[in-house]
């Protein structure tokens, strides 16, 4: 591990942030497409509009894991000077404001 100019992680870490990856897609094109079954039903019903929203809504956490995978390897910058690590961690804050 060097944080100097980048982190790097073990190879069988790196299969499992691939897989991390591939589940990740995986949920986002399983919960639009079932929000956008959910759209074609909702009608004028209130309780499935708001279930059609929780539903776009729970595409949020995957979508910010992505996007915390791609920035936690960047390498360190004079504003970031041990880097992007805690990208993550953001991720997860982001999750758990949306689960709550």
């Amino acid at each position: 591990m060097t944080v100097g100019r980048g982190f790097r992680f073990p190879p069988e870490q790196w299969e499992a942030r691939r897989r991390t990856a591939r589940v990740a897609w995986a949920s986002i094109v399983l919960l639009t497409s079932g929000a956008v079954a959910l759209a074609l039903a909702v009608g004028q019903s209130q309780a499935m509009k708001t279930a059609w929203v929780s539903d776009i809504v729970t595409a949020i956490p995957p979508a910010a894991m992505l996007l915390a995978m791609r920035y936690e390897l960047r390498p360190p910058t004079r504003r970031f000077p041990w880097g992007y690590l805690r990208a993550v961690s953001i991720a997860f804050l982001v999750t758990a404001g949306v689960t709550s």
